[in-house]
């Protein structure tokens, strides 16, 4: 598997194309009117302003059906500051996801792919245990891509 396919051009660049870019700015906005201009300093705006525009990426990127709008989501979370991130994105996560549903859980282990390895193994393992056998592949698949499989 090719794993650069997961990885989404600029934020900016794709904030540029109709009806898709402008939508999710306007999500953002809703989080705060400085974003996404401030995307890669929403610490400095707040631990809710964080969370919010991680929920609002990772309904993006783990929910939506086209690449448009994931990579949307994929973007904002690369461009808001790692740390917190980090820190939060699967408490997040949990809130904003449905983990009996193959297809966003399947997306959300690509985004941490993208993020941190480690955590991605740690919440791939826990996917491991789920009643659905399509996550279980899911997971089992990106354990294997990460090297812990």
């Amino acid at each position: 598997m090719h794993l650069e396919r997961f990885r989404p051009p600029p934020l900016g660049k794709l904030l540029a194309m109709p009806v898709y870019g402008e939508r999710f700015a306007a999500g953002l906005r809703e989080v705060h009117p400085e974003l996404p201009a401030r995307i890669a300093e929403a610490d400095v705006l707040g631990a809710a302003v964080v969370d919010g525009a991680i929920g609002c990426a990772l309904s993006f990127a783990c929910q939506a059906q086209h690449i448009g709008n994931i990579q949307l989501g994929r973007a904002a979370i690369l461009a808001l500051p790692r740390p917190p991130v980090l820190d939060r994105i699967a408490d997040v996560a949990r809130v904003t996801l449905d983990f009996r549903d193959e297809w966003e859980v399947r997306r959300f282990l690509e985004v941490l792919w993208l993020l941190d390895v480690r955590l991605l193994r740690s919440v791939a393992s826990a996917q491991l245990a789920s009643p659905n056998p399509e996550i279980r592949e899911a997971a089992e698949e990106m354990l294997e891509i990460a090297g812990a499989g």
